[in-house]
């Protein structure tokens, strides 16, 4: 969920009853977000495994930024307009 404190609106971004999301940063114009998930939250991640995602606030979708099999991608870390986004990851890369 992201909670917009201007307008008082909460927004729900995933809805995977089984598979988890973690949102680890925003950029600083605030219009993407960084989230480590398991979920297939565009169609590219059937396998369940812990991959990056960018939520853009604007479109409102998601992008899949890694793709792997086995080990964790996690803790995004965004600059400022989210062009460059720093991962942790124990997955081969």
């Amino acid at each position: 969920y992201i909670f917009n404190t201007g307008t008082l609106i909460v927004t729900q971004l995933t809805d995977d009853p089984v598979l988890d999301s973690f949102i680890f940063d925003i950029s600083g114009d605030e219009a993407l977000l960084g989230l480590s998930s398991q979920a297939d939250l565009t169609g590219e991640n059937p396998d369940g495994n812990r991959e990056i995602f960018l939520f853009d606030r604007d479109t409102e979708s998601f992008t899949q930024i890694t793709d792997t099999t086995g080990g964790d991608n996690i803790v995004p870390a965004l600059n400022f307009d989210g062009s460059l986004i720093a991962i942790d990851s124990s997955a081969d890369i």
